[in-house]
């Protein structure tokens, strides 16, 4: 081949090297040129579903769980929870808090949340094995940490047979028929404060113990009421469900994880 023709092949080829480099191996070690389109990726959430599951991942600990709540949900739900927690409050909505952060302080006070419940064949209202773990737990703490307990009728069954002292009982309130009326998380918190305004108590610092999955929609109704409440890291929270629970909804994790994500945007 002719020396000139060499020369100018080369030179081609030299330059069809640079241009390769400059859009190809440079460009792989994260640089970037003037001109380039460069890419970034990203793992935020696109839609309220998408950020729904990925807080609730979190605060449930099971991502499989959440996705499997989430997903049906139809998109009417959808819009009118975002009308009430929107989109970009969703990662941090204290509204959405079931994994309560644990606090060292030691508490003037205890308030206990029942969760489920069992009765005899007479109908006897009986605290069943989730009520007795919270009590176990309860009675645990306060043999070294004297302190005094405010709860519903189920846990104080239980604490009576376990013999823990200085506990206060909300009774239910009867009805114009003369059945007691239900007492839920809102209405026996409402009860209790009524009673202590009463009696011209105070609670003051207060641990909030209930079920584990139970213990987000604990603190956040008793610190809507005006109480100072805290999860204390030293009270074990029990987390195995009772499939025989009067309570349908409180009977397995799925089941009462739906119903109180619902509840949460009432």
């Amino acid at each position: 081949m002719h020396p000139k023709r060499v020369l100018v092949a080369a030179l081609f080829l030299v330059a069809l090297g640079i241009t390769a480099c400059s859009t190809g191996a440079s460009s792989s070690k994260g640089e970037s040129k003037v001109g380039e389109t460069t890419t970034t990726s990203t793992t935020a959430p696109v839609d309220y579903r998408s950020a729904l599951i990925a807080r609730l991942s979190k605060e449930w600990n099971d991502p499989v769980l959440a996705s499997a709540i989430v997903t049906p949900i139809d998109q009417a739900t959808l819009d009118g929870w975002e009308a009430k927690v929107p989109m970009a409050q969703v990662a941090t909505s204290p509204q959405l808090t079931y994994d309560v952060p644990a606090s060292d302080k030691k508490p003037a006070s205890i308030v206990a949340y029942a969760f489920g419940y069992v009765t005899d064949a007479d109908g006897s209202l009986q605290p069943g094995p989730v009520n007795e773990a919270i009590a176990a737990s309860l009675a645990a703490y306060v043999k070294t940490n004297p302190t005094p307990i405010y709860t519903q009728p189920e846990l104080g069954i239980a604490l009576a047979k376990l013999g823990v002292a200085n506990v206060m009982v909300i009774q239910h309130e009867i009805g114009p028929d003369g059945k007691e009326i239900y007492q839920s998380t809102a209405s026996f918190t409402d009860q209790l404060l009524k009673q202590m305004a009463v009696e011209g108590m105070s609670l003051g610092t207060t641990a909030i113990v209930g079920f584990a999955d139970h213990e987000g929609r604990c603190v956040i109704t008793a610190t809507k009421a005006g109480i100072d409440g805290i999860r204390v890291a030293a009270i074990e929270l029990p987390s195995t469900y009772d499939p025989q629970s009067v309570q349908p909804w409180t009977r397995d994790r799925k089941t009462y994880l739906t119903t109180d994500l619902a509840a949460r945007f009432l």
